[in-house]
């Protein structure tokens, strides 16, 4: 994903605008992988994708919780936002992997 993320900075800053189409295109398709899930379950499933130790299905769960929140930024479901919070503040270790940190980086490029 980092390497798509290059593609459409140039070296003085300046986006390249053929690379953001790739790289849009590409965040689109690899959003279809991600989990959906009720706002009002996420945590517990995240906790039961803890306890079995799966860490792909807890990386789908919160970028399709970060996906969900993208879709629905003009009013967000106010018990995503606080299971995302709770989840940082207590498990900040589950954010720590590339694909987690990718999808919230490049979410909020976007978005800005």
């Amino acid at each position: 994903m980092r390497d798509i993320a290059r593609l459409f900075w140039a070296k003085d800053s300046m986006p390249c605008w053929k690379g953001l189409l790739f790289y849009i295109q590409t965040w689109s398709l690899t959003l279809k992988l991600f989990f959906t899930v009720d706002p009002n379950d996420l945590l517990e499933h995240i906790q039961e994708a803890e306890l079995a130790g799966d860490e792909i299905k807890i990386e789908k769960l919160l970028c399709g919780a970060v996906k969900y929140l993208r879709m629905n930024r003009a009013k967000p479901e106010q018990a995503m936002v606080l299971t995302l919070m709770y989840l940082a503040k207590t498990k900040n270790s589950i954010f720590g992997s590339e694909v987690v940190i990718e999808v919230i980086y490049c979410t909020i490029r976007i978005l800005s």
